[in-house]
């Protein structure tokens, strides 16, 4: 799985687009040429927590020098580790699970990270109820209350956050659960939640062939958000 795509900031232009070196095929950060058909990179930023397959491990270190590029991000105000495998993702058409632009370009729609459970406060009010009644940072801290909820609904991959000083019995019995679950071989897997996501089905046509090439599109052949 691959970050959620978050608001766009701003443009990254010809120094920091990739080009393959002739030694060790490595990439340079070059004007043109990897890919050949994009000019520029768009920022997107999604999380500074993100869950990659292997071949996307495999992919970045074998494949990019994404030093240059992380050299200027650090020279940012905001977000830095948050922009840097999103821009990747949503700009590689050979990243491996990667996304596409369409969402934010012509839909203005962000396709939200499912790596991670949170609730926010935002404008004084919660994506979702915070039983625990305590945020830190504007973020749930989750607490007991919390368990019977995110144990029935959420399938997500991680949550955010839990603190042994604020609730340790919360901590101990969700890992208790997470291992009882291990040991079980009767866990039911809503397939049908993680086919209907944007990522997934956006790598499901990129695959069989079935999708126009998003990243050189126009607003008139967008990938359906």
């Amino acid at each position: 799985m691959t970050p959620g795509i978050g608001p766009m900031s701003n443009r990254v232009h010809g120094d920091i687009i990739s080009q393959k070196s002739e030694k060790k095929n490595q990439i340079k950060i070059l004007e043109n040429a990897y890919p050949p058909n994009i000019k520029q990179l768009n920022h997107t930023k999604s999380l500074n927590l993100i869950v990659l397959s292997r071949a996307a491990v495999n992919f970045t270190l074998k494949q990019l020098n994404v030093y240059p590029f992380i050299d200027q991000l650090e020279k940012s105000r905001y977000g830095m580790d948050e922009v840097l495998y999103s821009t990747l993702n949503s700009n590689l058409p050979d990243f491996p699970g990667g996304f596409t632009l369409d969402c934010l370009k012509y839909q203005n729609k962000i396709a939200n990270s499912m790596g991670r459970y949170v609730i926010w406060r935002t404008y004084g009010k919660q994506t979702n109820r915070c039983m625990s009644d305590y945020l830190r940072h504007d973020v749930c801290v989750y607490g007991v209350e919390d368990l019977p909820h995110i144990g029935r609904a959420i399938l997500h991959f991680y949550l955010n956050k839990m603190m042994p000083s604020f609730d340790y019995g919360a901590i101990f019995c969700w890992l208790s659960t997470l291992a009882a679950r291990r040991l079980s071989r009767e866990i039911d897997i809503n397939e049908k939640y993680y086919q209907q996501l944007p990522h997934v089905r956006y790598n499901n046509l990129k695959y069989s062939n079935q999708l126009h090439n998003s990243n050189v599109s126009n607003e008139e052949h967008p990938f359906k958000c």
